[in-house]
């Protein structure tokens, strides 16, 4: 096997600032040659070390649910990856390898690849492929901790609110909202889905869906679908119950219709609605990942607030709030997110699509100063609130302090 120079990124960011690799920032893996291995890449292609990479090889390991520092590498690789020349680039192979085979499937690792708009191989196989290659850089795999990472982020993501700042500069902070109505609302409206729904003291009771009105002989059926069992089964709560954090993948379909003929959901995506409204007509919706639009729709949607989100070929675009801007208006809806480390808010350089929904983020008019942003109401254990003996609980009018025990 040829000579090739290796840089592994764990938790560090690279700098490749000329082609002789004068500078950088990183560990230079001072061995002999990496022997050979055979991943699938995100494509569902074999990927072959030797034969497919360059001289120069930037190597990180990630896994797509980590919430927090896999991202943030990515993105790190991404500036090192834009400093170089075009001459430079053909010299140089990035690869990212996961540590999460069990979930990171090649559409996984593509949904990944896209959504942190980078284009290099992303590797993925069975832990028994992989775990020569992990041993090889040293990389000690714990299962325990992708799960715990999980559950770190699902708490994040039910802390997390979005502001929203009107042309006043007054303000109004919402909780994001994981209930089965809100979602369902936000998936109709993904594929023009029309329901139809009456509130009783049990809550949403869907009466027709695309114009099919339930009668005395139906209903329209909830479903969730079930990991254990790989299979739909019927829901034991209503809509406004289901919790898709919980129950991310859900169904309706006519109560005389069989549950085995709903299609299985995308289980790479972050949640799901499927439709089925006869045995062979069905409509899909989904979320790839939780996202800033994930964030914006269920917050806004769930307080009542007037929203309009359009797709277009660039992702989810915010079109008005409570009819904000009209069409008279030149100024449009800015997406920024709260830096902790200068706090203050920044303008996000990508769409709501790609931004986490775990980031605090406000929508203001762009003629709006960000210096005139509010910042963000706290939230959680914070010792400048409640005179540092408890966390605050519920937003806007409804912020109140919760004591801790004895005060």
């Amino acid at each position: 096997m040829r000579f090739r120079t290796l840089f592994l990124s764990c938790i560090v960011a690279l700098s490749l600032v000329t082609s002789t690799l004068a500078g950088y920032i990183g560990y230079q893996l001072s061995r002999g040659p990496v022997e050979n291995f055979v991943l699938t890449d995100q494509d569902g292609q074999s990927y072959d070390f030797n034969n497919d990479s360059n001289e120069i090889i930037i190597l990180t390991f990630i896994f797509t649910r980590c919430p927090d520092v896999c991202p943030t590498i990515t993105q790190s690789m991404k500036s090192v990856e834009q400093l170089l020349s075009p001459e430079e680039r053909e010299h140089v192979t990035f690869l990212s390898i996961t540590t999460d085979p069990q979930y990171d499937t090649p559409e996984q690792l593509s949904t990944f690849a896209r959504m942190n708009q980078v284009n290099w191989t992303h590797l993925t196989g069975t832990e028994q492929e992989l775990f020569p290659v992990w041993s090889t850089f040293g990389i000690a795999v714990n299962n325990q901790y992708t799960d715990d990472a999980e559950k770190e982020f699902e708490q994040d993501l039910r802390s997390q609110s979005i502001l929203i700042v009107n042309q006043s500069g007054n303000s109004n902070q919402h909780m994001l909202a994981f209930d089965g109505w809100t979602w369902t609302q936000i998936f109709a409206a993904q594929h023009n889905i029309l329901f139809n729904a009456s509130e009783s003291q049990y809550g949403h009771y869907v009466t027709s869906i695309n114009e099919k009105e339930a009668n005395e002989t139906w209903w329209w059926e909830l479903l969730i679908w079930s990991q254990k069992y790989q299979t739909w089964i019927q829901s034991e709560v209503g809509i406004d119950e289901l919790d898709v954090l919980d129950t991310p993948h859900f169904a309706w379909k006519p109560s005389d219709l069989n549950a085995s003929l709903v299609q299985a959901p995308t289980l790479t995506d972050a949640a799901s609605m499927t439709v089925q409204l006869t045995d062979n007509d069905s409509q899909y919706s989904s979320i790839e990942s939780w996202n800033g639009f994930a964030s914006t729709s269920s917050s806004l949607l769930s307080h009542g607030t007037d929203v309009n989100i359009s797709q277009s070929s660039f992702g989810n675009y915010l079109v008005s709030i409570e009819g904000q801007p009209t069409s008279e208006q030149s100024w449009w809806w800015r997406l920024t997110a709260w830096n902790e480390t200068n706090n203050a808010w920044e303008e996000t350089q990508v769409g709501m699509d790609e931004v986490n929904a775990t980031t605090t983020l406000a929508w203001s008019p762009s003629t709006l100063n960000l210096s005139e942003i509010p910042a963000p109401l706290q939230s959680g254990e914070n010792s400048e609130v409640c005179s540092g003996h408890g966390w605050l609980m519920g937003e806007n009018e409804t912020l109140h302090c919760m004591c801790d025990e004895g005060y």
